[in-house]
């Protein structure tokens, strides 16, 4: 005997259920060949170099990089890394915004069959 049940409907999460280690918060993005980004306490270690995809949202002043997606090059220290967005040309960094965690290895959030590990992007547990 055949099912013809329709699977239930999946829904991805609203912002506010967004893993909050995926967004953070910026503090300064310097204007130079490879922008160094302050983030305090950001997580990122040596395996995300080379490896970890952010886009960054909602920075005043420096406009132009928002939108942007950029690639971990170097992680710092705990509150800084850089990236490879050139951002010489770029206007001063006044305040606010944040990055979002794209790809890499970022934290994962999982519920039912579901893993999350970016914002809209839902990725079905095949086993």
């Amino acid at each position: 005997m055949t099912s013809n049940a329709v699977p239930p409907s999946v829904t991805p999460p609203s912002p506010d259920e967004w893993p909050q280690d995926l967004v953070k918060t910026i503090s300064d993005i310097t204007r130079d060949s490879q922008a160094t980004v302050t983030v305090v306490d950001h997580g990122f270690d040596s395996s995300n170099e080379g490896m970890t995809f952010i886009c960054f949202k909602q920075v005043q002043g420096m406009l132009q990089i928002n939108g942007l997606d950029a690639l971990i090059q170097k992680v710092i220290d705990d509150d800084n890394f850089t990236v490879n967005i050139n951002t010489t040309g770029f206007h001063d960094y006044m305040s606010g915004g944040v990055i979002i965690v794209d790809s890499g290895l970022p934290p994962t959030q999982q519920s039912g069959f579901q893993v999350f590990n970016r914002p809209f992007q839902n990725i079905a547990n095949l086993r």
